[in-house]
């Protein structure tokens, strides 16, 4: 299988076990995220809707984004993620999935996107990892949606 389909089974395992263990709070919670892992994600979502192309600059130059059964490849995030007219707006927190104890970081985020004519949920999935200089980038970002 490739690494985004083990990627969202292990999002899903982990969230079947959160419900399963969670007793009677309906919430949802990940282990704690590393704060710049957090800034990392917040940081995404401020350049996607910047439109600027600087989202780019957060991924690895081999890095790339999967939207449904689309690969896109660092050259043309940018222009995916800048466009389509919907308002995003964050509603989790950062949920930490798995931490390598080595720089390398999968987290997952909640999101509501909207327009004037719908409003539907999605989630988005981040693989950070830490470069030889010691920074953070993306190596692949997954929007998971249910298309209607």
């Amino acid at each position: 299988m490739t690494r985004s389909i083990w990627v969202f089974l292990g999002i899903g395992a982990l969230t079947l076990g959160s419900v399963a263990c969670g007793g009677s709070d309906d919430s949802i919670e990940g282990s704690a995220t590393p704060e710049p892992v957090a800034e990392l994600v917040d940081d995404w979502l401020t350049a996607a809707e910047a439109g600027d192309g600087s989202v780019t600059d957060l991924y690895l130059p081999n890095g790339y984004h999967l939207y449904g059964d689309q690969r896109i490849d660092h050259a043309d995030i940018a222009a995916h993620l800048e466009g389509g007219g919907y308002e995003h707006e964050w509603i989790t927190d950062t949920m930490l999935v798995a931490d390598d104890d080595n720089g390398s970081y999968v987290v997952v985020r909640g999101m509501r996107n909207s327009n004037d004519l719908e409003s539907d949920q999605s989630a988005l999935t981040f693989e950070v990892v830490t470069t030889d200089e010691g920074e953070l980038r993306l190596a692949q970002t997954t929007w998971l949606f249910r298309q209607i």
